[in-house]
C-alpha cells in the first residue's frame, strides 16, 4: 500500500494536470478512482501516465456536462492590476508558508532558498492549504537532503585535506630525521679518523723519544 510523501506528490501531480484541464477532484476521489491501476507498482512517470488517462477517460465528459453554461452568463473580467495584486499575494503568502514549515522542521533557510523553494510551489487558487503544505514539505525535505549531501562532501573534502597535510609532515619529517642520522654517521666517521690519526702522531712521538734517550 503506498503512503508518505511520494504518493503524497503523486496525487498532486494528477490533481494539478486534472485542473489545467479543467476537472477538479479531491485527493481522496482520486486515490479512489487509480488504487486498483497502482496497487503494488512503483509511482514513476508512466504509471503517473496510465492514471491520468484513466481519469480523464472517466471524468471528462462529466466535467464538460458541469462546465456548460447559458450563453447569457458572463464571467466577471478581471481588471490586470488586481491580477497583477493577485499574484504578488500569493507568492508572499507562498513565502510565507515556506518560511513558517522551514522553521517548524528546524531548517535554516537564507532569503534566496526561501524564494526558489516557494516558486517551486504548484500554488493555486482553488488548492487546498492541507495540499499545499504537503508540497512544502516536500520540497523542504528534498532541500534538506540536499544540503546534507553537500555538508557530507565538504567534510569529506576537509578530512582528505588534513590527511594529506599529515601525510606531507610525517614524510618532511622522516626526511629531515633520516638526514640527520647520516649527518650524524658522517660527523662520527670522521670524529673517529681524526682520533686515529692523533693517536698514531702521539705513539710516533713516544718512539723517538724512547730512542732518543
Amino acid at each position: 500500500m503506498h503512503s508518505g510523501t511520494e504518493f503524497t506528490n503523486f496525487i498532486k501531480r494528477l490533481q494539478s494536470a486534472l485542473k489545467r484541464r479543467n476537472i477538479n477532484l479531491t485527493s481522496s476521489e482520486i486515490k479512489s478512482s487509480i488504487s486498483d491501476l497502482i496497487f503494488g507498482k512503483e509511482l514513476n512517470d508512466d504509471l503517473q501516465a496510465t492514471c491520468l488517462n484513466a481519469l480523464l477517460e472517466k471524468h471528462q465528459s462529466t466535467s464538460l456536462v458541469q462546465l456548460s453554461e447559458p450563453e447569457s452568463v458572463l464571467q466577471p473580467v478581471i481588471p490586470p492590476k488586481e491580477t497583477e495584486n493577485a499574484i504578488v499575494q500569493s507568492e508572499r503568502l507562498a513565502r510565507d508558508l515556506v518560511c513558517s514549515k522551514a522553521s517548524s522542521m528546524g531548517i535554516v533557510l537564507s532569503e534566496a532558498d526561501v524564494v526558489a523553494i516557494a516558486n517551486q510551489l504548484d500554488y493555486q487558487v482553488d488548492s487546498s492549504v492541507e495540499d499545499v503544505i504537503a508540497e512544502a514539505e516536500a520540497l523542504l525535505i528534498a532541500y534538506a537532503d540536499h544540503v546534507k549531501q553537500q555538508s557530507k562532501q565538504k567534510v569529506t573534502a576537509m578530512i582528505n585535506r588534513v590527511y594529506s597535510h599529515v601525510g606531507n609532515n610525517n614524510t618532511e619529517v622522516s626526511q629531515h630525521l633520516s638526514e640527520g642520522l647520516q649527518q650524524f654517521a658522517s660527523d662520527l666517521g670522521v670524529s673517529q679518523q681524526e682520533f686515529k690519526r692523533q693517536a698514531q702522531q702521539a705513539l710516533r712521538r713516544l718512539k723517538i723519544s724512547k730512542n732518543s734517550a
